[in-house]
C-alpha cells in the first residue's frame, strides 16, 4: 500500500513547503549589504578585511594587478 499512497500524494516539485525550503540568500546578503551601508547593520568580517586592506596601504603593500600582454609593450 505505500505505493498508492506515494501516488495519491501531490508530486515533490509541486509542493510549495519543498521549493520555498531555504531561505532567500541572494536577497538576505544584498539587504544587509545596504544595511551596513547605512550604518545599521555590522558586518564584523568584512570590517576586519577592510581593516587590512587599509593597514597594507598604510604600509605600502598595495598590489598592482597588470595583465602580462600590457608588462610586454612597456
Amino acid at each position: 500500500m505505500k505505493v498508492v499512497k506515494m501516488f495519491s500524494e501531490r508530486p515533490l516539485h509541486t509542493n510549495e513547503e519543498i521549493i520555498h525550503y531555504y531561505p532567500r540568500h541572494v536577497e538576505t546578503h544584498s539587504l544587509m549589504l545596504k544595511l551596513r551601508e547605512y550604518g545599521l547593520f555590522r558586518d564584523e568580517h568584512q570590517d576586519f578585511k577592510d581593516e587590512m586592506k587599509r593597514l597594507r596601504e598604510l604600509r605600502g603593500k598595495v598590489k598592482v594587478w597588470r595583465r602580462k600582454l600590457d608588462q610586454k609593450s612597456e
